[in-house]
């Protein structure tokens, strides 16, 4: 009976529930595409999946609405499967976009850096700024001393010159990649690399000495390698010395080249000065010489001296440098200082005592003050 009476009253005031017609239904749909696209206009994510399922009953609540209150019936599945394609629809668009941006950024910096680098490279993009910026850089070269000798005696057997530059580079490229440098090129047998970017690095002079460090450690290992294997076959060994010049300072950094072709490389006078101090490290008896700024940096770490205030190729300014030692007392260092102090004044002479006392105190600068003495002594003749 209550159903009958139901049925009487709705006919009776016209209460009765009509079907949306089609131009309204697509009023809807269009309007739910609309609100897609405005979610994920700039980017989706997780909130994309909220804001899908609020849609979904947001929609649904609307439909009822519609029924209740205006006594129209409005489809929900045909504005739903609208919202939901649009928004997953480009969803999948921006996944695909990162995955082919994660490629890109693997594929043009494995080369340059390590793999754990250019993992964070990949999950954060944000860090790296490509097409050239400003910073501050510690700038590595290294090269192998008598390498166009070697190269000379080698010229008939290609292929063991080949092995041996392979074998060279391959363990010192290692040190730098693992101590967080970026390699630039390799120029024959000499590598040029630099710290802090693409990624920041605080502590990029120091890992920069480190790595300097750890290629001296790479190429007496290998020494020993060739060693051996010289004296299995009854031959004489090549011996390798590397020499590292070192310097911090402002460089323009970024891809560099063609657009055909090109590098992420580093430019500027601190570049040219750490060349220069690796070309001179051989006129000084030492492995490494490290220009003003990168020898303060470190100087907390390892203990620095200075060997000299020189006028490099390029440059008008004097430009002080350094080497790391690791075995000097303060003594020692006192006396070291004295002595260059002394050699700026021009009162530094051949027979100076102190050259044998320093020699025997600071037994890595021993070629070092055989090599100033030699100077003094030949100037002292001209």
């Amino acid at each position: 009976v209550e159903i009958q009476a139901t049925i009487y009253d709705n006919i009776r005031r016209g209460l009765s529930i009509a079907e949306a017609s089609l131009p309204l239904v697509a009023v809807c749909i269009l309007i739910s595409v609309l609100l897609a696209a405005a979610t994920v206009w700039r980017s989706t994510g997780w909130l994309t999946i909220v804001a899908s399922v609020v849609a979904v009953f947001a929609f649904a609540a609307a439909s009822f609405a519609g029924i209740r209150f205006a006594h129209i019936f409005v489809p929900p599945l045909g504005p739903v499967v609208a919202y939901v394609s649009v928004a997953f629809g480009q969803a999948a668009f921006d996944y695909a976009e990162e995955r082919r941006n994660k490629r890109q950024i693997i594929r043009a910096f494995a080369q340059y850096i390590s793999p754990d680098l250019v993992r964070r490279l990949s999950h954060d993009p944000s860090q790296l700024k490509l097409g050239g910026e400003r910073r501050t850089l510690s700038v590595l070269f290294s090269d192998v001393r008598g390498f166009t000798t070697i190269a000379e005696t080698l010229k008939d057997d290609p292929e063991q010159l080949t092995g041996l530059i392979n074998r060279l580079l391959t363990p010192l490229s290692d040190v730098v990649m693992d101590h967080g440098g970026t390699i630039d090129k390799y120029m024959g047998d000499c590598i040029m690399a630099f710290w802090n970017a693409p990624l920041d690095d605080p502590d990029h002079a120091l890992h920069a000495v480190r790595a300097s460090l750890a290629m001296q450690a790479a190429i007496s290992s290998l020494n020993h390698e060739l060693e051996r294997e010289a004296a299995a076959r009854g031959g004489r060994p090549h011996v390798l010395k590397m020499g590292v010049g070192i310097n911090t300072g402002e460089c323009i950094v970024g891809n560099m080249g063609s657009t055909r072709r090109f590098d992420y490389s580093c430019l500027g006078d601190s570049v040219n000065l750490a060349s220069r101090l690796e070309g001179a490290s051989k006129n000084y008896g030492v492995a490494l010489l490290l220009g003003e700024e990168t020898a303060r940096l470190v100087a907390g770490t390892y203990t620095v001296v200075e060997l000299d205030r020189i006028i490099v190729k390029g440059r008008t300014v004097p430009s002080p440098v350094y080497t790391v030692v690791h075995k000097a007392d303060a003594e020692a260092l006192a006396a070291h200082r004295a002595f260059t102090q002394a050699k700026y004044a021009g009162t530094l002479a051949p027979s100076d005592p102190a050259f044998d006392r320093l020699a025997a105190d600071i037994p890595e600068l021993t070629p070092y003050y055989a090599i100033v003495r030699d100077a003094l002594a030949e100037s002292g003749e001209e």
